[in-house]
């Protein structure tokens, strides 16, 4: 998900440079935060990142959905009307969670503002083994 220098502004590494390799780096960005531990430096650099990802914007309101404001990346899908974003501790860039909000009222199906779906993640542990196999599997 690396920009590439070589190849100019929106080039990724493995990525090529369309539109769609945008929303591939975007999709690869909640594949970290939802399915990774990241320390804090990581987790500062992937803000950075999902940041500099063309059609990226900052959010300086967002709030999750047990209602701890943060700050957050986000990127409108306009063919669906909405903007999804990542919601980051304002401070120490833990991930909160994420929101999607109606930006398009005709193609959303909704007014605009609304919030469409919310989540939060209240806690992550890191375990120094795999669970153990239950007897006869």
């Amino acid at each position: 998900m690396t920009p590439r220098a070589s190849n100019g502004p929106g080039a990724y590494t493995q990525l090529g440079n369309t539109r769609q390799d945008d929303t591939d780096a975007w999709d690869r960005v909640r594949g970290l935060l939802t399915e990774a531990y990241l320390p804090a430096a990581q987790r500062a650099a992937l803000f950075r990142a999902a940041a500099a990802i063309p059609g990226v914007v900052t959010v300086e309101h967002a709030v999750d959905a047990a209602g701890r404001a943060g700050i957050a990346a986000a990127r409108v899908d306009p063919v669906l009307g909405q903007r999804q974003e990542y919601i980051f501790d304002r401070e120490t860039y833990l991930y909160l969670g994420e929101r999607s909000v109606v930006t398009d009222a005709a193609r959303a199906g909704a007014p605009v503002g609304t919030v469409l779906t919310s989540s939060a993640q209240l806690s992550v542990s890191v375990a120094g083994h795999g669970p153990s196999a239950a007897a006869g599997d």
